[in-house]
This record gives structure tokens, sequence and C-alpha cells, in this order.
């Protein structure tokens, strides 16, 4: 589990033994063992370049430079396809970017929900 924290943090100090120890208690609880690694096993892109660009609405993708568990690459393949898709790239930050870097994070969050708000047309139908 620590093992797991520390491939998932860009900063290592976030990993303390209260958060591997309640971490842990979390899954126990949950017993969503067999679905963790499920998903850790299959890491491919679930969608093709033409359905994500037929996705119309705008979309944020916030990515960390220093993600070893879903690289940067994988954020610049899912939002560069998109006609209105948004790439955040928030640097000193592993897997987590709204635990390790907070303010980049709601920034990067504020900012997308302005601009897409501001050009929002609530009247307009899904096609």
């Amino acid at each position: 589990m620590r093992a797991n924290l520390l491939g998932a943090f860009d900063d290592s100090t976030l990993v303390t033994d209260s958060v591997v120890a309640e971490r842990f208690a979390r899954r126990q609880r949950a017993g969503d063992e067999h679905t963790i690694r499920s998903h850790l096993a299959d890491h491919r892109p679930r969608y093709t370049e033409a359905e994500l660009s037929r996705i119309a609405v705008p979309a944020l993708f916030v990515w960390c430079r220093e993600d070893q568990i879903t690289p940067l690459s994988w954020g610049e393949d899912f939002a560069k396809p998109l006609p209105a898709g948004k790439l955040a790239v928030i640097d000193r930050c592993g897997h987590y970017p709204n635990v390790e870097q907070p303010v980049a994070f709601n920034r990067a969050v504020s900012e997308f929900l302005g601009a897409a708000l501001g050009s929002f047309d609530s009247t307009r139908r899904a096609p």
C-alpha cells in the first residue's frame, strides 16, 4: 500500500503512516481489491480519436506532469481530439493534483468553468 501511494505522489512527505493506514482500512471496508486490480491491469485508451472528436461540450483534463500512474501523454491523447477539450498540466505533482497542488488544481478548474460557463448556451440541445 505504501509503495503504491509513494508511486502516486510526487511529494513523498504526504505519504504518512496515518495516510497509509487510512487508505488500507478504506480499501478493506470497500472490499474493492478485485476492482482495483482489474483497473490497474487495464490501462488502455477507452475511446478512439473519432469517438472523442464527437464530444462537443467543453471538457477539462487535469493532469500532473510527474504522474507515474497515468502519464501526461494520456491526457494529451484524450484532450487533443475534443473540439472544446482543454488540458491543464500541473507541475510538481504525482497522481493526486487536488491533494498535492490544491491551489493550482482549483485555479485550473475555476478558470475552465468560468470560460465554459461564459460560453454556455442552456437552450442548445445535444445532437
